[in-house]
């Protein structure tokens, strides 16, 4: 026992708002690892169509499947579900994944982002593992614990929030919520990578399911071990990081209203405008993140570690910006060069320009 507290104090050198940040970002990869290897892998377990031939002169929409390609689909493809039915699966993720947001915070401002973060990825991690019985028992059996699941990830980011709200200083909330956020990005390029590589590997799909799940529990004894909802119930925290932490939120702290103005809220002009800006990003960010391994699969006829590959490349592109971008809005705040408002209204504005004119050019 005496050593055990010795090795958790020996992780007190370390600033445990980081330590708990690089956790989230971890998180995330996870949550995101789960979700994306499905995309990938439905192109493994369903038979593809091989339109190459052309009909009554029509152009032709598919490029040739060669004839290694071919022979593996076959031996390998057990459903023989439509598009539509697989359009299913990948978006049932999100019904869950939207109505798990409101509670999500409301459940982590009462019992602390440690335990609703943990407990979302508990869920998925579980839920990955049964994803191939599910499969094979049904088409709809399969949905439906990818609801589940989107209930499980849907508590990522109003707990994560929580978490910021009590950890990170405002003068580094910026690069805290730089980190935290890449793991989008990591999420999706680890994630496609990884499962291409593992479905090209193994002569099942399975095994990407299976890998999912047990990396999400290993994570969980990580997260449950290490990181707490709050720098006052950190067991082996310094002294000196706790008051910093807690003497600056309390400075910039305003005071809860009791009565949540929700008429001004929904009739905030900078609120609706963020709002829109943020729903056609998120339209064309998961339009990418879902329809791009179908289309190279399905339509283009890669093999399944070229489509992981390639399906990556957008979210590996993304990673510095993401982190380099907080250390310059930090920067810029400290320096006084920008205020706060007019700082993230500059970056917001560029980081949305520059994604939609590149999906433009797609294609």
């Amino acid at each position: 026992m005496k050593e055990k507290k010795r090795n958790l104090h020996s992780c007190a050198c370390l600033p445990q708002r980081y330590v708990l940040s690089v956790f989230i970002l971890v998180g995330l990869v996870v949550c995101y690892l789960m979700r994306v290897c499905v995309n990938l892998a439905l192109n493994e377990m369903t038979f593809k169509l091989n339109a190459t031939e052309s009909h009554s002169g029509t152009k032709q929409h598919f490029c040739p499947v060669e004839a290694s390609t071919a022979n593996a689909t076959k031996t390998r493809a057990e459903f023989d579900w439509d598009q539509h039915l697989q359009h299913d699966i990948i978006k049932s993720i999100f019904i869950g994944y939207i109505v798990a947001h409101v509670p999500a915070g409301v459940l982590a401002d009462m019992f602390g982002g440690k335990h609703i973060f943990g407990i979302g990825i508990l869920v998925s991690s579980i839920l990955s593992l049964c994803f191939p019985f599910l499969a094979r028992l049904s088409p709809y059996a399969f949905i439906f614990g990818r609801i589940l699941q989107g209930f499980g990830q849907g508590v990522m980011f109003p707990s994560s929030s929580a978490l910021i709200a009590k950890w990170a200083p405002p003068s580094e909330r910026s690069t805290m919520t730089g980190i935290i956020q890449s793991g989008v990005m990591f999420g999706n390029a680890i994630g496609y990578i990884t499962s291409g590589v593992i479905l090209s590997m193994f002569p099942g799909w399975e095994p990407v399911f299976y890998f999912c799940g047990i990396i999400g529990l290993i994570w969980c004894v990580g997260w449950y071990t290490l990181c707490y909802s709050s720098p006052a119930e950190h067991p082996f925290i310094t002294e000196e990081e706790k008051n910093m932490i807690e003497s600056q939120i309390a400075a910039t702290a305003k005071a809860k209203p009791k009565n949540i103005p929700w008429k001004s809220i929904l009739t905030s002009a900078p609120f609706l405008t963020a709002n829109m800006i943020n729903f056609g990003h998120a339209w064309a960010l998961f339009t990418m993140v879902n329809e791009m391994p179908a289309y190279m699969g399905k339509v283009l006829n890669f093999n399944v570690k070229s489509s992981g590959l390639f399906s990556a490349m957008p979210h590996i592109a993304m990673i510095p910006t993401s982190i380099g971008i907080g250390y310059l809005c930090d920067w810029l705040i400290k320096s006084e060069i920008m205020t706060v408002t007019t700082n993230r209204k500059i970056f917001s504005f560029l980081g949305k320009l520059g994604f939609y004119h590149f999906q433009l050019l797609i294609n």
